[in-house]
């Protein structure tokens, strides 16, 4: 529990252009009719919807698996990941029963993305 929440609170949209997955879209569905209308309406993607998405995903009315998609999104579009010791004391033990013979940081951080 301890590592799943520092896991999502390393976050960071460094990505302009992209594309949603249809099981995200699916997932976020009542949160882009709600908040992101405008955006989601316009037919050329530069990462608006999914900055809609990110800035909204704290909103009481966000369900459980965008929450956690758009989290997950965040965690891999991360270019510089640095390991606070509060994360590396957190996420030890997860890391080496979920994710064994990983060595990349990224690696590190997209499997425990995917676990969560």
């Amino acid at each position: 529990v301890e590592c799943r929440d520092i896991v999502g609170n390393l976050t960071e949209l460094e990505s302009e252009d992209i594309q949603i997955e249809a099981l995200l879209m699916r997932a976020c569905e009542p949160i882009i009719q709600n908040f992101c209308r405008d955006v989601a309406d316009n037919q050329i993607d530069s990462g608006d919807l999914m900055e809609c998405l990110i800035q909204n995903k704290h909103q009481k009315d966000m369900n459980e698996k965008c929450a956690i998609g758009v989290t997950h999104f965040q965690l891999v579009q991360m270019k510089d990941f640095r390991f606070s010791y509060k994360f590396k004391m957190a996420c030890k033990e997860d890391v080496l029963k979920l994710c064994p013979n990983i060595k990349k940081k990224v690696d590190v951080v997209i499997c425990l993305s995917t676990t969560v």
